[in-house]
């Protein structure tokens, strides 16, 4: 019988997800390794994880990574106010939502503007180490996986920029990514309670592995048919696993927007 995985034994969690790294596509192990969490906060851990090696292929198997973009009050990249600057190495500002900062995270991926004149966003890595963890409310979601405010400002060496364009490479195709494998990690999730579809799940597997890159509208379809199909298999579950996975799934409705709006770009004629 295999082990239940949970973010409450770190050492363990980390030394399953290191080894399966090493074995499964990243699709396969958020579908398999989600069936094995016991809560949706380390289902969308596991998924979130399997994301960030879509970004980094170069990621250590034990390595838990996060990708740092968002800042409080701030809708546009454009305008974050986190910098970077190419001459000196400074990299300096917040992130307001930092999955495990403090608590076990090793690197940040963190997107800036160019101190300097240039339009493109940065991203660069940096280690966990590096940022000052802030003050935090409690979140109303994943309680078992907190997401805090982090300060930073400390010099990088030009080996630290990840990419000179990071819209392009990272934020635009992270979304897919994350959806992707959340979705699939979530599904495993259900599937230890309800009986989940798995042609379905297969549908976004074998999607993902024709169309790694980005979306398209076949890949956008499976996703949101997946979804779909998740919240209606939810209402099967016994009221403590219900609760749960009312409270936890909540992220999955605040994208939901996101990929409308990328739906609408994928319609407009070239």
């Amino acid at each position: 019988m295999k082990v239940a995985l949970s973010l409450t034994q770190p050492q363990l969690l980390r030394q399953q997800l290191a080894a399966a790294f090493t074995q499964l596509p990243t699709v396969q192990l958020a579908w398999q390794l989600g069936q094995r969490a016991d809560t949706p906060g380390t289902a969308f851990f596991i998924g979130y994880q399997a994301a960030m090696r879509c970004l980094d292929k170069q990621l250590p198997p034990d390595c838990w990574a996060a990708f740092c973009i968002s800042e409080r009050g701030v809708r546009d990249p454009r305008q974050m106010h986190t910098t970077f600057n190419t001459d000196s190495g400074l990299l300096q500002g917040q992130k307001s939502h930092v999955m495990l900062a403090g608590q076990g995270l090793d690197r940040l991926c963190v997107v800036a503007r160019p101190a300097e004149a240039g339009e493109n966003l940065l991203a660069l890595w940096l280690d966990a180490t590096q940022v000052s963890v802030l003050p935090a409310n409690p979140q109303p979601f994943l309680p078992d996986l907190p997401h805090v405010p982090v300060s930073f400002a400390t010099r990088l060496p030009a080996t630290a920029l990840f990419s000179h364009d990071a819209h392009r490479h990272c934020n635009k195709p992270f979304r897919y990514w994350e959806d992707v494998h959340l979705a699939l990690a979530l599904a495993g999730w259900l599937q230890q309670q309800v009986v989940v579809n798995e042609l379905q799940v297969a549908e976004v597997q074998e999607r993902f592995e024709r169309q790694p890159g980005y979306y398209d509208l076949v890949a956008l379809d499976a996703v949101e048919a997946l979804l779909a199909h998740l919240a209606q298999a939810a209402v099967g579950l016994p009221a403590e696993a219900a609760a749960q996975w009312q409270r936890d799934t909540v992220l999955l409705q605040f994208t939901a927007p996101v990929r409308s709006k990328i739906r609408q770009r994928l319609l407009q004629p070239e």
